[in-house]
């Protein structure tokens, strides 16, 4: 009986994971919800700006941070750029800076610079605009990588 278990053991060690089809309605690295790509082998979901990709871009069968061990990794430099503040929209939220003059959403508190948010050419600070998060249009809107 044990040897029989053993080999169990290590046919189910060759065989393929299983693809799941339940994930967090939240970013694993931001923490925020809206258009989110969802791993396939395990409950996270990311934002693609997030990860720095574009949604097309990634494998039919996606394979996350976590899964691949590449998570703290990410995690830490997502942490090392400046994003705290008691006023809403000093901070890009795709890439952190806070030194040039941004475009805050009229929906939501986030920001983002014209170029990070691919805006229109010519959207002004103070229009009313809806950041790419807000819009669902985030594959789209920040596949500048």
């Amino acid at each position: 009986a044990g040897s029989s278990k053993a080999a169990g053991a290590s046919a189910a060690a060759q065989e393929p994971e299983e693809p799941t089809d339940h994930n967090k309605d939240y970013c694993e690295i931001c923490a925020d919800g809206g258009e989110l790509i969802c791993c396939d082998f395990c409950d996270c979901a990311y934002h693609p700006h997030c990860l720095g990709c574009a949604a097309e871009d990634l494998p039919d069968e996606y394979k996350c941070p976590r899964c691949l061990g590449t998570l703290d990794q990410i995690l830490a430099e997502y942490n090392s750029k400046p994003r705290s503040s008691i006023y809403p929209g000093d901070f890009c939220n795709l890439c952190g800076d806070s030194t040039t003059p941004l475009l805050a959403c009229k929906t939501c508190p986030r920001s983002f610079h014209q170029f990070c948010a691919n805006a229109e050419p010519g959207t002004k600070q103070g229009s009313h605009w809806t950041c790419p998060e807000c819009t669902c249009t985030t594959a789209q809107a920040f596949a500048w990588s």
